[in-house]
């Protein structure tokens, strides 16, 4: 987490929180203590910025289950009957076409297609 101002600016998980743009922003002096001509070399002031980092820990004391129930089979049956009762579809073994008459042809079939025989 990077707070800045006391508020929380950015987090992160499995990595390292961005910083803000005043993180980044240096002093002329930061990058070289030993130079003459850095004024502010002695002065060490604490930034607005603050990086945390929070760790949790896992629960070591987890309890083992000691006896595993045998589901009711019977229950089980019943309900696999009930579900495949609800959501089967109904075959139908054979279609009437008894009352069904063809539409009349407009065009010749065979000059629509042209499929002649020569």
């Amino acid at each position: 987490m990077h707070f800045c101002m006391g508020q929380l600016e950015s987090i992160a998980l499995f990595s390292g929180a961005e910083p803000c743009e005043m993180a980044t922003q240096k002093s002329p002096c930061a990058t070289d203590k030993h130079d003459p001509d850095c004024e502010h070399q002695q002065v060490t002031k604490k930034g607005c910025c603050e990086d945390q980092t929070v760790v949790m820990e896992g629960h070591e004391d987890l309890t083992q289950v000691s006896k595993v129930a045998v589901p009711d089979f019977q229950m089980i049956a019943v309900l696999f009957a009930v579900v495949s009762f609800l959501f089967s579809a109904t075959a139908v073994d054979h279609y009437t076409f008894n009352d069904y008459s063809p539409p009349l042809i407009e065009r010749d079939i065979i000059v629509l297609v042209q499929s002649f025989l020569i």
